[in-house]
C-alpha cells in the first residue's frame, strides 16, 4: 500500500463518511497549506471560533491528524486543543510561520490528485468512480481551487481545525 492509501484510509477510519471533495481538501492543505485563509481577519475568526467550541464533542479526534504523505503539514484540532488549555496566539504564530515556510505547487498538487484518482479506478480506495469523474470534471474546469468540505462531512463531523508545518506547532508547544 502506498503512502497516499495509507493516509487517505487513516482519514477514513476516523470519519467514514468522508468523500471525494473531502480528500481533495486534505490534499490541497497538505500541499500548500494555510495560505489560502491567512488574511487580517484570521486571528480573529480563530479566537471567536475557539470561544465558540463545544470541547465535549468528539473526544476521540486526535490533536494532531498529518494531511501530507510526507506526514510535514498537519491539522490542529481545535477541540483538542481547547480541552488541552493551549494557546491560540501560539497557534495563531503557528500558522502565520507555517505559511512563510510552505510554499506549495500546483504541480506536486496534482500529481497527488493523480495518484488519488488512480488509486480508486484500481480499486485500490473506496470511493464511488462516478463522483470521482463528477468532481474532477469541475474541479479541472475550474483550474483546481480549494475547497469546503461535503455538505455530509462538515454536518456529521463539524469540522475545526488549523493546518500548520508539523515541525513548527511541535516546536513552539514544545511537543515530541
Amino acid at each position: 500500500m502506498g503512502d497516499l492509501e495509507k493516509l487517505v484510509r487513516q482519514h477514513q477510519e476516523l470519519r467514514p463518511s468522508l468523500e471525494v471533495v473531502d480528500v481533495y481538501k486534505m490534499l490541497y492543505q497538505g500541499v500548500f497549506g494555510v495560505q489560502h485563509i491567512l488574511h487580517s481577519k484570521a486571528r480573529r475568526i480563530l479566537e471567536e471560533e475557539m470561544s465558540a467550541l463545544e470541547t465535549s464533542e468528539f473526544r476521540k479526534e486526535p490533536l494532531i491528524e498529518s494531511i501530507s504523505i510526507d506526514n510535514l503539514m498537519v491539522r490542529i484540532n481545535l477541540r483538542q486543543f481547547k480541552m488541552r488549555g493551549l494557546s491560540s496566539d501560539d497557534l495563531y504564530l503557528a500558522m502565520v510561520r507555517s505559511a512563510r515556510e510552505r510554499k506549495g505547487t500546483r504541480k506536486a498538487f496534482l500529481r497527488l490528485w493523480n495518484q488519488f484518482e488512480s488509486a480508486v479506478k484500481a480499486g485500490k480506495l473506496n470511493f464511488k468512480r462516478s463522483s470521482l469523474e463528477e468532481f474532477r470534471k469541475k474541479v479541472k474546469k475550474e483550474s483546481f481551487p480549494p475547497y469546503h468540505h461535503s455538505e455530509r462531512y462538515r454536518r456529521l463531523y463539524r469540522p475545526a481545525y488549523r493546518i500548520v508545518k508539523s515541525e513548527v506547532f511541535k516546536k513552539i508547544f514544545d511537543i515530541d
